[in-house]
């Protein structure tokens, strides 16, 4: 039998359960009464998943910058910062926090569909982040950020099919990034960061 090391760590391990018709984050009692739904043991192993009535959302071990706890399913704000010279970039990025699935590790996919591995640019201090919702309760703001993300794939797409000296094309892609501009700074602009 091999010697079995325990695993010392600081990650906590939080949940948030959703009622997904009610768009309601549910309190303890009535997590208590829903336990079996959400949680499957196996052997040793302890599965917890959501189910079509309820989603449930992981802490992600980290804050943003008013050291609200972020989960999974978190709408962010993301500003960068440069290692070498701690500037902070003016661009700002919209994102919502996953979990690798292979990997286990919290990320941040933005509306560009680039990953991050959240807690690595938290860590090396390269990342602002603020929550400014999630997407159960705040579905205004995550149909915004669907609209946003759909948008920036056609452009995409337009960019990459198009022949560079179309101007029909390059004008269609000028108003759609006007587009895109005007709804991100809409978001943006509610929001003190």
């Amino acid at each position: 039998m091999k010697n079995i090391v325990p695993l010392k760590t600081n990650i906590e391990l939080k949940l948030r359960v959703y009622n997904i018709d009610k768009k309601k984050k549910l309190n303890q009692d009535e997590i208590a009464t829903i336990l079996k739904e959400i949680i499957e043991i196996k052997n040793t192993e302890i599965e917890i998943k959501g189910t079509k009535k309820y989603y449930v959302s992981q802490f992600l071990n980290c804050k943003d910058i008013k050291e609200k706890e972020i989960y999974e399913g978190n709408i962010l704000i993301l500003r960068f910062i440069d290692k070498r010279t701690k500037e902070k970039d003016e661009k700002l990025e919209l994102g919502i926090t996953i979990i690798d699935e292979e990997t286990l590790i919290p990320m941040v996919e933005t509306i560009e569909n680039r990953l991050y591995n959240l807690n690595y640019y938290l860590k090396e201090k390269e990342l602002e982040i603020l929550s400014i919702g999630n997407i159960v309760e705040d579905t205004e703001l995550f149909k915004s950020l669907l609209k946003v993300n759909e948008l920036q794939i056609e452009i995409n797409t337009k960019k990459f099919n198009s022949e560079k000296k179309d101007r029909t094309i390059k004008n269609e892609i000028k108003k759609m990034e006007e587009e895109l501009d005007r709804i991100k700074t809409n978001i943006f602009k509610k929001y003190n960061f």
